[in-house]
């Protein structure tokens, strides 16, 4: 029995651990990786960065928010169409995630891709119809294809559900930007509606209508 006992092996050694263990071990091990590029990324050390990313990848290859940060270091460099795969990428191991959706949307814009960012916003918009973020992204290309109309219905879609400050200026830069002076000013007005004392609205509700004065071709 002796002999026996010490020549038997024991092949719960060799079980393979749950799908989900082995996921969680492998998301922990490629964490430091990620810390590292992270913190590689905030000193614009973006190649660095990069190969902390690829290591991170190689032991967790669905790291989602390793994509996301490969996407963000890549626009900083300028590669619009390589972070958009990084995107993807992103989108394929969480497809339903709204902020990935929304920065995806905005790299085909980089691309000068608006009907893919169109159609990635409307599949926000049925996601999630309550976040002003895919009304938004619709109201933006829209307006980049000079559909301003609609543009602007989106707009206020997105404005009852609690567009931020930042992206109504956006939407006036833009606008004003295509001349649009008038959809500008309603845009810009519609922001106010919101934020009656704002200084750089009220600022730029000025700038728009002296420059409407000046112009008597005004888009509608």
């Amino acid at each position: 029995k002796e002999a026996i006992a010490k020549h038997t092996v024991d092949f719960r050694q060799w079980e393979t651990a749950p799908a989900d263990t082995a996921v969680q071990h492998s998301a922990d091990a490629a964490r430091p990786y990620y810390t590292r590029a992270s913190a590689l990324k905030t000193f614009e050390m973006y190649e660095p960065a990069r190969k902390e990313i690829e290591e991170a990848l190689k032991v967790h290859p669905a790291y989602v928010e390793a994509f996301v940060l490969e996407a963000q270091i890549l626009q900083y460099a300028q590669k619009a169409d390589k972070a958009l795969d990084a995107l993807k990428q992103a989108l394929k191991y969480s497809p339903r995630n709204i902020s990935i959706m929304n920065d995806t949307a905005f790299a085909y814009e980089n691309l000068n891709n608006f009907d893919s960012a169109i159609s990635l916003s409307q599949k926000m918009i049925a996601q999630a119809p309550r976040d002003p973020r895919g009304h938004f992204v619709l109201s933006k290309m829209l307006a980049r294809k000079q559909h301003y109309k609609e543009s602007y219905a989106a707009l206020v879609e997105a404005s009852e559900r609690g567009l931020k400050e930042n992206n109504f200026m956006a939407m006036v830069d833009l606008l004003y930007s295509q001349k649009a002076y008038g959809w500008a000013k309603k845009a810009c007005q519609l922001a106010l509606d919101n934020k009656k004392e704002d200084k750089d609205l009220l600022r730029k509700l000025e700038l728009i209508e002296e420059t409407e004065k000046n112009n008597t071709d005004m888009a509608f």
